[in-house]
Parts: C-alpha cells; structure tokens; sequence
C-alpha cells in the first residue's frame, strides 16, 4: 500500500517538472498530502471509502477479504449495508444474523438476491439469548462486527428495551471481545440520547447526554456498557430519522399520514411549528458512512451520520405537498403546549382518525397485511428537537450522496412498498 502511495507521488514529480502550470502543482501536492494523511490514520485493510473515489478505491472481491458479522442483518439498514458491501465487492464471507427469517421481512428480489450470494450466510437467531449468541460468533474470528440488532419499535415495557438493546447489545460485545480478532465492532445506537435542543445541533462530545425515548435510555446504557469493554476496537455511530427504501418507522408513518389527508381532502396539521428541527439521513449514506467509519475512524470514538439538509417539520412537509394533494399546518406553540397536557389521550384519537380512512383504502386495493402505518407515536410528537451535527464525520472526508430530504427520494421510499403490493397506489 505505501508502495503505491510512493509510486503516485513520484509520477506528480514526473508531471510537475513537464508542466508549467506551478499553481496547479501546489494545489495536487496539498491534496496529495490530505489523501496521504487520512489512509496514514488508517490502521486496518480495509478499502477506503471517500466522496471523491466512491468506487475506484475498492479493492477487487478476493477471498482473503474481510469477514462480516452483520447482527440484526435484514432490517433497513442491514440489507443495505449488505447491498454496499456486495456491490463494491467488499468482504470474503458476511454472517446475517437477524430474529426474523428473510420471509418475513418483506424484502424485493434485489435483497433476496444478495442473501442467495455463495459468501453470504442468513441465521435466525435471539441475541439476548448467550447460547445464540456463542452460535453466531461460532468459527473463525470476524474482522468487522457491525451491530444493529435492536427493538425498533415504541410503546413497549422497559422489560422490553432492556432485554432487545441493553442485555443483547451487551452479550454481543463481550462475546466479540472473548472472540477476538475483530478489528472494527460497530455499536449503531440513536441521536436521540442527546438533551433535545432546536438551536445547536448535537455534537458528539460537550453535548448533555438526556434520552427523551424509552428506547434511546437502553441505547445509552448499552453504549455505556460497550465502551466499557477496553480491548474491543469499538466506534459508536448515532443516527437521526433514517429513511429510504424499507422504511417503516422513519419517514414513513408521515408519508402513510399525507396519503390519508389526501384520501379525506382534509389539513394535515402539527405540534410546535415548521421549525422544529427533524433531522435525517438516507440509508444510503448510513451504510457508506459505516463503511468509511470502519475504515477511517479512530477506535473508541463517538460519529453523528446526518444528512446536510437542516430538516424541518416545514421542510419536510413542503416536500409532502408535492408528494401529494394535501395542505399542512400548525398549531402553534400555545395551542401545543395545551395539547401537551393531554397528549396521548389526544393522539389516541387522532390515530383512530387515521386508521378508519387507511384500512378502507387498503381494503379498495385489495391489501390485507401491510406493514406501513399512519399511527403516531405520543413519545415522538412532544417538544423533542432531533438537531445532529456531523463536522466530526466530514472531517474524516466523508460527504452524503443524499444531502436533503427530496421528492425523488421520497417517491423511491414509497416506489418500495408500491413494488412489493403492500401500499395502495
């Protein structure tokens, strides 16, 4: 590897002593130098994943490749980061370990495909269960561990987080450190363990640490409990709303909402104003910024994933607009504060508002199961701010692909669920 770095610099000697473009030569040694730095701070082999060489600095498939353990695999963000790898052709053997079976997971022939790979092998198991667990690192040892097995959904018992994030999360890293021979182990936890704040953004470090969801309390503690782990290389990734295609619990139940306000011809109203800051991320992003983490990244160090977009529930809703023939508004903030009173007493309503004008519009396109809902979590509709700063990542060279939330990318979102029969279109 630094005989190519060595090799490259000499062929701009070779070219700057023909030129006389002096300017220009400054410029390619400044850059050479921030290229060279970068892989410099780079203690592993994997291929590096930056904005400018997205795909030309992919080492070819080999089978001395890195060995993936992907925990929680066939959710949103597993099958993509999946995709990735496969599609750059990044890894000699990938284990999907996830509770559900792939049948259930409501995946297109594009996903079922790269779980059919000859390297890619698919286990049903529960890990928060340690027999499970020892199952799944059973073999040779993984160079990266990526984890993203988690309860995902609100409105469940504290029993229930602590087993599905805090005992799993747990059992997980320790296992990987008994293991040995990981080189990477990848904690993907929630931006939503930062104290909500609408004026400054969330920064890995200096920012109070106060979960405003049950589930981002377990995520905080299994954080705590990972990071514990001395001998393990771990990185912990914090995520906003993560959307894209298979979503279900992002982006998608507003989308479900529009549609049903357009169904009714009514105004899709909300709590506490177009400025409430809702960041997002596209999954795609999710699943390179993972990749150039492991790669990148320092070992025992904290990153934020964000798209550049500054979303907003105005933003945002401006986009759903144009998705469909719906008006939006607000409340404003002494009508929310009221609301704020009887909160879920006042969404338990609204959403049987939802549902009655959404089963009817499955039923006219004969659609018995869907996993897409217009239910409204009472946790997530609270004067909660989800603002994420994410200098630290782009200091490491990264960028997003997806910058902002947009129609297009919403369209693709729905086009998933459309495809797969399983949203009246």
């Amino acid at each position: 590897m630094a005989a190519r770095y060595i090799y490259i610099y000499i062929c701009m000697l070779i070219c700057t002593a023909n030129s006389c473009f002096y300017g220009f030569s400054l410029c390619a040694y400044y850059f050479l130098f921030l290229f060279l730095r970068a892989a410099a701070s780079c203690n592993c082999t994997f291929p590096l994943h930056t904005e400018k060489t997205r795909i030309d600095c992919i080492t070819p498939h080999m089978p001395e490749g890195p060995r993936v353990l992907l925990l929680g695999g066939l959710g949103m963000i597993g099958r993509n980061f999946l995709k990735y790898i496969a599609d750059h052709e990044l890894a000699s053997y990938v284990r999907v370990a996830d509770k559900k079976v792939p049948e259930m997971c409501f995946l297109t022939q594009v996903y079922k495909d790269l779980l059919a790979l000859p390297y890619v092998e698919v286990v049903q198991v529960d890990l928060s269960q340690k027999e499970h667990v020892d199952r799944v690192f059973a073999g040779e040892p993984f160079s990266i561990i990526v984890n993203l097995a988690s309860e995902t959904r609100y409105g469940h018992l504290d029993v229930m987080y602590e087993r599905s994030i805090l005992q799993l999360r747990t059992l997980c890293a320790r296992k990987a450190a008994r293991k040995g021979g990981c080189q990477r182990y990848v904690e993907v936890s929630t931006a939503q363990v930062y104290e909500s704040n609408n004026k400054s953004p969330s920064k890995e470090t200096g920012t109070r640490l106060k979960p405003w969801t049950t589930m981002a309390k377990y995520h905080l503690e299994a954080e705590g409990a990972v990071s514990s782990i001395s001998q393990l290389p771990w990185v912990i990734v914090r995520l906003p709303i993560v959307y894209g295609p298979g979503d279900i619990c992002g982006l998608m139940p507003r989308i479900v909402c529009a549609a049903v306000y357009e169904k009714s011809g009514t105004c899709m109203e909300f709590l506490w104003g177009k400025d409430l800051r809702i960041h997002t991320v596209h999954v795609q992003d999710v699943v390179a910024a993972m990749w150039h983490i492991v790669c990148a990244g320092a070992i025992h160090e904290v990153y934020n994933v964000v798209d550049d977009g500054d979303t907003t529930q105005g933003s945002l809703n401006a986009v759903l607009e144009s998705m469909f023939k719906v008006k939006t508004g607000y409340f404003g903030a002494l009508m929310s504060n009221l609301a704020s009173l009887k909160l879920e007493e006042l969404v338990e309503e609204a959403n049987d508002g939802h549902m009655e004008p959404w089963t009817k519009m499955l039923r006219e396109h004969g659609i018995s199961v869907t996993p897409l809902s217009p239910y409204l979590e009472p946790e997530l509709l609270y004067d909660n701010p989800l603002a994420v700063d994410g200098s630290k990542l782009r200091a490491l060279g990264f960028r997003c692909s997806c910058p902002k939330v947009a129609k297009e990318l919403l369209d693709d979102s729905l086009d998933y669920w459309v495809s797969l029969g399983l949203f009246p279109r």
